[in-house]
């Protein structure tokens, strides 16, 4: 009996062991939550935070972000490598944005860390200069079109046009509705009308247009030079889309200011262009003869 017992008191102490020595192996393959998440930096001219994190041996890493706390269980997952990384590009930089890391080890995924708050530093809006603004790409011969590259701080801009530079043209002052994009289009009437201010491509007129740009926090609007947009010019070799000889009028038809010119200057620029009596032509022609 004695033997017995021993037998199983052995078999027992066997099988605790054995118990022991499969379970350690598992507790240290646990994946360790991700700490010191910290704001790293930032890309200005996209609207992109930049974070950091204490590393975990061995493992690649998934974020999350989102612009409140309660909004992280369903916010999308990017993957990263390093140990910082880049957010999406923020659909609005005013905010505090909310951000966590969790660590993934031989497919096992580790706890996310604690939200972590961070906010883009929105400084001036850089406005885009010289080569940063395109007019010379045109694709449609009755839009004017124009296109800027990234610039600090810049979330979204608009287009301040008129048919003439710095605003002259009184009561034709238009702007565009804001766009996060990198190009606008205005559209152009086909044909020349009376009071169309000579925007229309028969003419052979540029409008004339400034960019505004907005750090999308404040009401801060930092203006571009003035530049000439021209429409695509048409093909005077094609009878469908273009003559065979375009004459500019250069804005003659109109004052800037919208009125007509006075009757009294264009009776007393036809008295200073009538020729004094006597006078004869170079070619001893009759001043008033007409071919």
């Amino acid at each position: 009996m004695l033997s017995r017992s021993r037998l199983l008191v052995a078999a027992l102490l066997c099988a605790l062991t054995y118990t022991g020595l499969t379970m350690a192996p598992a507790q240290a393959a646990s994946v360790p939550k991700v700490t010191s998440v910290a704001y790293a930096g930032q890309n200005s001219a996209t609207g992109q935070i930049k974070v950091k994190w204490k590393k975990v041996k061995g493992a690649k890493y998934q974020l999350r972000w989102a612009p409140s706390s309660s909004k992280l269980k369903s916010a999308k997952l990017y993957s990263s490598t390093a140990t910082s990384a880049y957010s999406p590009v923020l659909s609005n930089r005013c905010v505090s944005w909310y951000v966590q890391v969790r660590a993934i080890k031989k497919g096992k995924k580790g706890k996310f860390s604690t939200p972590k708050a961070v906010k883009l530093k929105v400084g001036y809006p850089t406005k885009p200069v010289g080569s940063q603004i395109n007019t010379t790409t045109q694709t449609d011969p009755t839009s004017a079109q124009i296109r800027w590259s990234t610039t600090a701080n810049v979330a979204k801009a608009r287009l301040h046009w008129s048919a003439a530079p710095f605003e002259k043209w009184i009561g034709f002052d238009n702007r565009t509705a804001f766009t996060t994009g990198h190009s606008l289009s205005i559209k152009l009437p086909a044909s020349p009308v009376p009071g169309d201010r000579t925007i229309s491509p028969a003419y052979g007129n540029p409008i004339f247009g400034e960019l505004e740009v907005s750090n999308g926090c404040t009401s801060s609007l930092p203006s571009t030079a003035y530049v000439a947009m021209f429409p695509k010019p048409a093909d005077p070799g094609n009878a469908s889309t273009g003559d065979a000889l375009a004459v500019a009028s250069y804005n003659v038809g109109e004052h800037p200011d919208g009125d007509e010119q006075p009757d009294e200057d264009r009776q007393h620029c036809r008295q200073h262009q009538q020729p004094q009596p006597g006078h004869r032509s170079p070619a001893g022609g009759d001043p008033h003869d007409r071919d």
